[in-house]
C-alpha cells in the first residue's frame, strides 16, 4: 500500500488487493474464525496473521471505499480478541487448534491491533475503536517497558524489528487522537535516541539491546537490528 501511495501506480494497489485476498483465504470456522499462521501447516491461528490483515483491510478501504474491506477488518479484530490477555493487557501470540493459547507477548502483535483500531476510528468516528487503541497503547508501555536502575528512561524489549511495528501503531493512534497525547511517541523517541547514544559498536552498528548493556561485542551485527532504526527515524522525520 505504501508503494501505491508513494508512486500512484495502480499496479501496487492491485498487488495489495491480491495479498489481502490471499490472507483471508486462510480464514476458517475452526476456533470460531481467524486466519491460520501458515498455509500448509494449519496448527495455529496467530495474532501476527490476523492483526496485519486487519490493518491492510482498512488501508484498502481508505483507498477504494469498498465496504467489504471494513467488514473484514471488524470481523478479524473481533475474532482476534480471543488472544487478548486481561492479565497482561496486551495480545498473546497464538491459539492452537486444540484451543490452548500461547500467552507469549511481542510488541508487534499489540502494535498491529492498535493500528487497525486507529484506522477504524478514523473511518467511522466510533469512539469504541479510539478507546481500544488508547487502552492497548497504555498497556503496551506498562507491560513491555523496563526501567533499568542506572538508566533514566523505560526501555522496550530487544526486538527492534517488532518495536518498529508497535511504533506504527502509536503513530496511527496519534494521527487520529483528538487529545494528541505524545506519551507513546515520546517513549519511542527516547528509546531510539538512547540506543543511538549508548548501543552502537565501534563500527556504528546497533545492538538489539537498546540499553547498550549487551550485544556490543558481537563479531557480526544483524541487519534486522539496523533496518528498523532507519524506518523509525524516517517515520519521525515524516511526522515532524
Amino acid at each position: 500500500m505504501e508503494a501505491y501511495k508513494t508512486l500512484g501506480d495502480r499496479h501496487y494497489l492491485d498487488m495489495a488487493k491480491e495479498m489481502f485476498d490471499f490472507s483471508i483465504s486462510g480464514w476458517s470456522d475452526e476456533l470460531g474464525g481467524g486466519i491460520y499462521w501458515q498455509e500448509d501447516h494449519k496448527t495455529s491461528k496467530n495474532t501476527c496473521s490476523n492483526g496485519p490483515a486487519a490493518v491492510l483491510a482498512m488501508k484498502l478501504f481508505e483507498e477504494t471505499g469498498q465496504d467489504e474491506y471494513m467488514i473484514w477488518a471488524k470481523k478479524i479484530l473481533e475474532w482476534t480478541k480471543i488472544l487478548w490477555n486481561p492479565e497482561s493487557g496486551v495480545y498473546g501470540d497464538h491459539v492452537k487448534i486444540d484451543g490452548s493459547i500461547d500467552r507469549t507477548t511481542y510488541t508487534y502483535n499489540t502494535g498491529t491491533v492498535i493500528h487497525a483500531n486507529a484506522l477504524l476510528f478514523k473511518a467511522t468516528n466510533d469512539s469504541i475503536y479510539l478507546e481500544e487503541a488508547r487502552m492497548l497503547a497504555q498497556n503496551s508501555l506498562t507491560h513491555f517497558t523496563t526501567k533499568h536502575p542506572d538508566i533514566s528512561i523505560h526501555l522496550l524489549p530487544p526486538t527492534p524489528w517488532f518495536n518498529a511495528i508497535l511504533f506504527k501503531g502509536y503513530l496511527a493512534l496519534y494521527e487520529v487522537d483528538p487529545d494528541k497525547d505524545r506519551t507513546f511517541i515520546d517513549t519511542m523517541r527516547n528509546n531510539i535516541d538512547y540506543a543511538w547514544a549508548h548501543a552502537r559498536d565501534v563500527h556504528g552498528l546497533l545492538s538489539p539491546d537498546w540499553s547498550g548493556k549487551t550485544g556490543m561485542d558481537k563479531k557480526h551485527q544483524w541487519l534486522l537490528d539496523q533496518a528498523p532504526m532507519v524506518e523509525i527515524y524516517a517515520l519521525f522525520a515524516k511526522m515532524e
